[in-house]
């Protein structure tokens, strides 16, 4: 018995996935986070690892690296229907956190994905080259105008392309400038000044800044409590 029991143990520590999966069953859930990250690291193309760390940071209310994690698992699955609901639920749930804020509908969307994705990678940029971006938001409310018809006409181009390749290359021509545009606005942002935070003090100012943000943009939430 006691050599079955060693067994699992050796087992399970060498598969981080099926100890990610144990701990989410018991609700141990920060050790599921744990676990999971280890069996993306060990695989970045385990859309099912990628899924259930997305899974545990949500029920961690984690909700902005859980998106970020269920956008990953969708471009190694796309179409799982279980990434895109969970993902959704998410995104609902990060939207209604921006109520506050003087934000339309649409722009609220874009600031909500935006936000939830550089939030996620913000500290991955800090420990690996000790910088943050900053402008993560308006730079993808600039671009968020031309992703949609950059990729309606490459699918657009692909499908015509059999039957008529200077009809293609019109529409690939229209995409190009779609591209352009992204390029344009990558550029522009990110070469303002205040594009990227490299100062460990300057981080600790802006992040008491968001705090207070936060705070702002719920405020009957601090009046109910």
């Amino acid at each position: 018995m006691w050599a079955v029991a060693v067994a699992l143990l050796f087992l399970q520590a060498a598969d981080p996935y099926a100890a990610g999966t144990k701990a989410l069953e018991e609700g141990r859930y920060e050790a599921a986070v744990t676990a999971f990250t280890a069996a993306v690291a060990a695989d970045a193309k385990d859309y099912a690892a990628h899924f259930h760390l997305a899974l545990a940071y949500s029920l961690l209310h984690r909700d902005a690296e859980g998106i970020a994690e269920y956008r990953k698992t969708l471009e190694l699955h796309p179409g799982l229907y279980e990434a895109e609901l969970n993902g959704g639920i998410l995104l609902l749930r990060f939207q209604r956190f921006l109520e506050g804020y003087p934000l339309g509908r649409s722009l609220r969307l874009v600031v909500a994905i935006s936000a939830a994705c550089g939030l996620a990678t913000a500290p991955i940029g800090w420990l690996q080259f000790h910088s943050v971006q900053l402008l993560t938001v308006p730079a993808n409310a600039l671009a968020a105008p031309a992703v949609a018809p950059l990729l309606g006409l490459a699918l657009a181009a692909a499908a015509v392309a059999p039957f008529s390749t200077s009809a293609a290359a019109a529409l690939a021509w229209l995409n190009g400038w779609c591209a352009a545009y992204l390029v344009a606005v990558a550029r522009l942002v990110g070469g303002l000044p205040i594009a990227q935070v490299k100062s460990t003090r300057v981080l600790l100012v802006l992040l008491s800044g968001a705090l207070l943000a936060a705070a702002y943009a719920c405020p009957s939430r601090w009046q109910q409590s």
